[in-house]
């Protein structure tokens, strides 16, 4: 449009540059106009005359007009400008950098009141906030929402992932968790085409979230953790829930001779610190105990490093895959999602391999997803190189997209029960600073290529997996000292590593 004109002027060549300037790539600014003359009467309908603007003074644009189809957060507070553009940025950090305190809450509060209890109650108030925010009416009371989002977003795939994962044997684990991350995948997709389909952030928002409030009737057809209620010494609800199973089974409740060893005292068990007392169920272990075994506290390191490396190398591969569908933002976020079913589909069964384990699978898928990154720096971006760039960037998202799923499952394997959600989040938190860095890792690549920084950080990934013990085959350890046993020799489980644990 050209402000100034009584009629309804067309956006045509010859009367643009007498409006607004050029850059150096002789593209019309977007942030900048000639500034109009204030005492000029003249009145034309079909152009844009140079005698309309004083081509000398410019003055930058606080107004824009866009395609009736789309609507972004950019189009509805005027984020246009690259002085501006960091708002849309931090938009994304506020919610990541507040899950720094978010996770670790979410992990202490499932521990405490249970996974099913912190997992819909936090579902139905991320509803409500999403609800609100698709009604925000300037930036900073978006803003403010996404901090709160942030928040609670930890208390809905953590306590989630685990009361399936607590649910399953040993080796059905690998499924629970390849078809929780499948529907996430799935999830991804069908958003991406509903974007595509509604272009406007407020209607996705309100699609989306309005009927995830259905969520809060998983507090009554939805049981909770059978382990979690052990370590608590909940017997009771243990019981109704084994009722249950046998009511659908079709079969007798013979599950109370479970129950009624569950109840009985064992003076030969040892609890958590390796005392000869008779076990109340882990009510008196607390973080303040991991911190007293070498062991966790070793393998919580490790762990929260591979969390970084992990993270960084999967949103960083994924922010970097722009230029797969020529510029088409939705295709793109399309393939970026897509690449990650087969990814899914093959965590199913390699972790499981005998030769490599879960700990052998997160090593090398960290090596590959390197391995790809770094040989993408050394292809052109030529038209006849291009087929070879898609297959190591697929190879790339792919390698990535197991090693994300193998280390949460692995992580959830190698702590003991009540603190497990504790220690997950904890590790989940230290891997928000891996989404931090990939959001910022453009503003060194004037310096450095992306794809350089990605392969190194996989392949220091790697390096720290392969240090980490198997759990391939072993039980979810209740104690401290089942957990420290994983990856010993057998009858290392009864020595404690930790003088100060057996006194």
């Amino acid at each position: 449009e050209c402000e100034g004109t009584t009629g309804d002027a067309t956006f045509s060549t010859p009367w643009l540059t007498h409006a607004v300037p050029l850059t150096e790539d002789l593209e019309p600014e977007n942030c900048l106009r000639y500034r109009p003359l204030s005492n000029n009467t003249i009145a034309i309908n079909t152009s844009c005359p140079a005698d309309l603007f004083n081509l000398n003074v410019t003055q930058e644009c606080h107004e824009w007009v866009f395609a009736e189809s789309a609507r972004s957060i950019a189009h509805d507070f005027n984020i246009m400008c690259p002085k501006d553009f960091w708002k849309l940025t931090i938009l994304g950090s506020f919610s990541v950098m507040t899950s720094f305190v978010g996770l670790p809450l979410a992990g202490l509060f499932s521990d405490r009141l249970g996974r099913k209890t912190v997992m819909v109650y936090g579902a139905v108030i991320i509803c409500c906030i999403g609800i609100i925010r698709s009604f925000a009416v300037n930036y900073e009371m978006l803003a403010s929402l996404e901090i709160l989002n942030g928040l609670v977003t930890g208390a809905i795939y953590g306590p989630a992932f685990l009361l399936g994962l607590e649910t399953l044997a040993p080796s059905k684990r690998l499924l629970g968790s390849m078809l929780v991350n499948m529907y996430f995948a799935m999830g991804e997709v069908v958003m991406g085409c509903y974007m595509w389909i509604l272009q406007d952030w407020r209607l996705l928002l309100r699609f989306f979230y309005i009927p995830m409030l259905a969520v809060a009737a998983l507090h009554w057809l939805l049981p909770e953790s059978v382990r979690w209620l052990y370590t608590r010494g909940r017997y009771d609800d243990i019981e109704i829930i084994f009722n249950k199973i046998a009511k659908i089974n079709k079969t007798e409740n013979s599950l109370q001779n479970v129950l009624t060893d569950l109840r009985a005292p064992k003076p030969d068990d040892k609890n958590q610190f390796g005392k000869g007392e008779a076990e109340e169920p882990i009510k008196s272990l607390r973080l303040t105990a991991v911190f007293k075994s070498r062991v966790i506290m070793w393998r919580l390191f490790v762990c929260a490093l591979c969390w970084v490396a992990s993270i960084f190398s999967y949103y960083g591969i994924s922010q970097n895959a722009t230029y797969l569908s020529g510029g088409n933002r939705y295709t793109t976020f399309l393939l970026v999602s897509l690449v990650e079913v087969p990814a899914y589909i093959a965590s199913l069964w390699i972790p499981d391999w005998s030769f490599l384990g879960r700990r052998g699978t997160n090593a090398w898928s960290f090596f590959v997803a390197g391995a790809a990154c770094l040989a993408l720096k050394f292809v052109s971006s030529a038209p006849d190189q291009r087929l070879l760039s898609l297959l190591l960037f697929l190879v790339a998202k792919f390698a990535s997209t197991m090693t994300l799923t193998v280390i949460y499952l692995y992580t959830a394997e190698v702590f003991p029960t009540e603190v497990r959600h504790s220690l997950l989040s904890t590790c989940s938190m230290f891997g928000r600073i891996g989404s931090i860095l990939s959001q910022q890792i453009r503003l060194v690549e004037v310096y450095v290529d992306p794809n350089l920084v990605f392969g190194v950080v996989s392949l220091i990934g790697g390096v720290l997996a392969l240090t980490c013990p198997e759990t391939l085959g072993t039980k979810l350890p209740d104690t401290i000292l089942e957990a420290e046993a994983i990856g010993r020799t057998p009858g290392a489980e009864s020595q404690p590593t930790d003088k100060k644990q057996a006194q």
